[in-house]
């Protein structure tokens, strides 16, 4: 796609190194913060970001004036460890300016391009229900889709320091089932201190994000149904009074949903993997 007035160059060439360089960072961070608003962050929260979700600034985008070099839209994507030759997306937007003129879609075709130039295969990315089409349109195709459900903590305020163990392996025993999971590759990047496991009536990999909590894995033994309300019981007991515990992936229309509306759990978002095959 002919762009005039913009160019689609990699992070690196247009910031730095936006994990060693603050400066670069910061500009990164704030047309984060112009593309999704502020929200209730808490410091450092981008940096994590970056660092969880591997972001690889050689290989994300930035959409850029050519006049000015403003930097007005991102895409950010990292090679994946567990499955060679996968890139795996952690976020793609643009400035509210650049929005509506098919800038997005020139953003995403140059990202792909590059990507199966330098030998990957496969892209995957998470994308809203309303974001789908637009990812279709560009030739992705949707997967299965996840939820993210909401509660609060009920513990007293220190409770969940004394109940949380040091972070342990991802593999669950032979006999656990997994009923909720995001990717493994996550939780091995979350920094030690912020990532924790709690086994009793369940397994929870959790890592703590600000004032939340982010369930990033649930697995229970066998036989399932019983145990479902002793663990959504327990991840409420993992955070003080009020605190926002999060459980990712969760399939929809399964037995554990029903299990999360019965103790009053909510489900904050709906989204669906998006995947494309990449071609030299």
């Amino acid at each position: 796609m002919n762009l005039p007035a913009h160019e689609v160059t990699t992070v690196a060439a247009a910031l730095g190194d936006i994990l060693r360089d603050p400066d670069a960072r910061a500009r990164l961070e704030a047309l984060a913060l112009e593309i999704f608003g502020p929200g209730d962050r808490a410091s450092g929260w981008f940096l994590r970001k970056l660092r969880r979700e591997g972001v690889d600034g050689s290989l994300s985008s930035v959409l850029r004036e050519r006049a000015t070099g403003r930097v007005c839209g991102y895409m950010l994507v990292g090679p994946s460890r567990l499955q060679s030759n996968m890139v795996l997306g952690a976020g793609m937007g643009l400035s509210p300016d650049a929005r509506g003129r098919g800038l997005g879609r020139a953003l995403v075709a140059a990202t792909v391009t590059r990507l199966g130039r330098a030998g990957f295969t496969r892209l995957e990315l998470p994308a809203e229900a309303t974001a789908r089409p637009f990812y279709e349109r560009l030739g992705f195709h949707a997967q299965a889709p996840r939820e993210t459900w909401l509660t609060y903590g009920c513990a007293r305020p220190s409770a969940d320091e004394r109940r949380a163990a040091p972070a342990g392996p991802w593999k669950c025993a032979s006999a656990a089932v997994e009923l909720a999971g995001w990717r493994e590759e996550a939780w091995i990047r979350t920094p030690p201190p912020k990532s924790t496991v709690r086994a009793a009536s369940a397994i929870a990999h959790f890592s703590r994000e600000g004032r939340a909590l982010l369930v990033q894995r649930l697995c229970v033994p066998e036989p399932v149904d019983p145990h479902v309300p002793a663990a959504l019981d327990m991840l409420r007991s993992l955070g003080a009074l009020g605190t926002p515990v999060l459980l990712y992936g969760v399939r929809p229309v399964s037995f554990i949903t029903q299990h999360l509306r019965a103790c009053c759990w909510s489900m904050a978002q709906r989204s669906f993997p998006m995947r494309r095959e990449l071609h030299p």
